[in-house]
């Protein structure tokens, strides 16, 4: 099924992102030859890019693995982000919406990352951007993440 809608192009929540009008896809889980077990949440494809959202179960081994079975069905560069967990892909999602709302204040911005950044930190679990082709293993786990937890 197809959703029309403002779609952001996948960068940290810590970051600022631009907003483009694009055609969302809700892909089923797919059966043909797909070795892993994985739910497709979402496949956004612009002129230049695909941007993959991925469901797998809580402490799945094969994240990576995953992501290169998910990354050999692009039709063009691909960015594939993997969750183990619905909530914090909705989370992730929410904060996308608000980066593309003009009437989002930038306290709202700050309030959702001391609420959020961190429980989707620990539930992205791998990300391949495009621009590389590489795993990232826990993407978000970064200076912010560790700043939140109270950690040096």
């Amino acid at each position: 099924m197809g959703l029309i809608g403002a779609v952001i192009e996948k960068t940290s929540p810590s970051t600022p992102t631009a907003t483009t009008q694009q055609a969302q896809t809700q892909a089923q889980p797919t059966t043909s030859t797909q070795k892993y077990s994985y739910k497709v949440l979402s496949r956004v494809e612009n002129k230049t890019v695909e941007n993959i959202d991925v469901l797998v179960q809580p402490g799945d081994a094969n994240a990576e693995a995953i992501a290169m079975e998910v990354k050999a069905t692009c039709k063009k560069p691909c960015n594939i982000d993997v969750y183990d967990d619905q909530k914090a892909y909705d989370l992730e999602s929410q904060y996308n919406k608000m980066m593309g709302d003009t009437s989002t204040q930038p306290n709202d911005l700050q309030t959702w990352k001391k609420t959020n950044y961190v429980y989707v930190a620990d539930h992205l679990v791998g990300a391949v951007e495009f621009e590389t082709g590489a795993f990232d293993q826990y993407p978000y786990r970064d200076w912010y993440y560790k700043e939140l937890k109270g950690e040096k």
